[in-house]
């Protein structure tokens, strides 16, 4: 009886995976985990094949013949902490993502029935973007036909305005999927039809589209492969190397006070052929010195450094990896400015009733803008004081975004309004 039993549960399982030979996609097959890594290549556009893009049951897709790019991208995948970069905006983040090409960490929140994005966070120019709310990337089961809409918007850190997305995914084809070196069968094609709009001063306006195909394998926690385009002419692709050596990456570099020295922290993964890690320092970016190492530990992947000697004014620093082979290559470099007074802008009462104040310096006028939860701009004022109120009386009940832009930079925080 017991086996019959198991029989049974093992019947019923495989035909939730594979419902009339059609492959379903599951948040355990999909969802990245810690200590994935992938290497996405990029390919000559020249060379995909754009009337193999087809659509429908028990496809056929032969891109064997991509020709590979000169560009790559490898994604690390850890568990957030206090030290990754950008963390403090994205607090609810479940496992992120480092791209070494872009230089990016992406956040996202995911469980058993959806695979959520939340932004992120630039390492080049130490900023965050996050979507509010978050955007579904894929909605489990994933089925062949499922539709799922999903809509966001966050404020572009270029021109300061909201920018709204409107996703949709169908999962509109399943088959067998030939790339270079590789053949994969039960593959299901998700469409992501993505609307891009913003509003300035009351006015919408359209920015584009953009239509993605993406190529998922229950047990690979990465398409193996995606094809883009804005105008169903021009297509860019890539495809997952499986398998693929990810060659050393250093990220995460960052310095800070601690107890009055400058400690220089980093990241760092694949490091069996790393024999040390140089310090470097410079007051103009164009000269540096060695001020210490750290040996390399293939155990471990968090680094830091306590500078001993400190200097006057702006200082930079990087780091230098030297192989066992004798090769040096380096990181970004970052900086260290000297002391001044950091400001906290927040919203009081919060929730609103009636009048809200902002906790900003007496001496700054700021630049403020709020928006709603459709990203449509309810007040601004460039010279606002601290001294001044915002009425919110007229206003409907929900959540707002406060955009705050002064000499020290830009400043967002989310209110409620009863």
């Amino acid at each position: 009886m017991k086996k019959v039993a198991t029989f049974l549960l093992f019947f019923i399982i495989t035909g939730l995976l594979y419902a009339n030979g059609q492959p379903i996609l599951t948040a355990a097959g999909v969802n990245p985990v810690t200590g994935d890594k992938y290497t996405q290549q990029w390919v000559l556009s020249s060379s995909i094949a754009k009337d193999a893009l087809t659509s429908g049951e028990n496809q056929t897709w032969d891109f064997s013949n991509m020709i590979d790019s000169v560009a790559f991208n490898t994604f690390l995948y850890i568990a957030p902490s206090s030290d990754t970069p950008g963390i403090d905006s994205f607090p609810d983040a479940t496992i992120a993502s480092y791209d070494s090409a872009a230089r990016q960490y992406n956040y996202f929140n995911n469980n058993d029935t959806v695979y959520n994005v939340l932004g992120y966070y630039n390492d080049s120019t130490a900023t965050s973007t996050r979507y509010t709310p978050a955007i579904a990337h894929l909605s489990y089961p994933m089925s062949y036909q499922k539709v799922f809409v999903s809509s966001t918007y966050y404020i572009d850190p270029t021109y300061n305005v909201p920018v709204v997305i409107i996703d949709t995914l169908t999962a509109d084809a399943y088959g067998t999927m030939t790339l270079p070196g590789a053949t994969y069968t039960d593959v299901l094609r998700v469409k992501a039809q993505v609307h891009f709009s913003t509003n300035i001063m009351g006015t919408n306006y359209e920015i584009g589209t953009q239509k993605i195909y993406a190529y998922y394998v229950n047990g690979i926690h990465e398409p193996i492969a995606t094809f883009q385009t804005t105008d169903d002419i021009n297509w860019q692709a890539t495809y997952n190397k499986i398998g693929t050596i990810v060659p050393l990456s250093i990220h995460g570099l960052s310095v800070g006070l601690q107890k009055n020295l400058p400690l220089v922290k980093w990241q760092a993964e694949n490091t069996a052929n790393t024999s040390k890690f140089i310090v470097q320092r410079s007051g103009n970016q164009q000269y540096f010195e060695n001020i210490g190492f750290v040996e390399a530990d293939k155990s471990r992947s968090a680094y830091q450094f306590s500078d001993p000697t400190p200097v006057n004014g702006t200082t930079y620093y990087r780091i230098e990896q030297q192989d066992k082979n004798g090769e040096a290559f380096y990181s970004n470099i970052v900086s260290l400015q000297p002391a001044s007074k950091v400001y906290s802008y927040n919203v009081y009462p919060n929730p609103a009733h009636g009048n809200i104040h902002l906790s900003i310096p007496e001496d700054i006028a700021s630049d403020v803008k709020i928006y709603n939860m459709e990203g449509k701009m309810v007040f601004e004022n460039q010279a606002f004081k601290a001294s001044e109120s915002i009425a919110t009386g007229n206003w409907a009940a929900g959540h707002y975004l406060l955009v705050v832009k002064t000499g020290n930079g830009i400043k967002m925080n989310k209110f409620e309004k009863h």
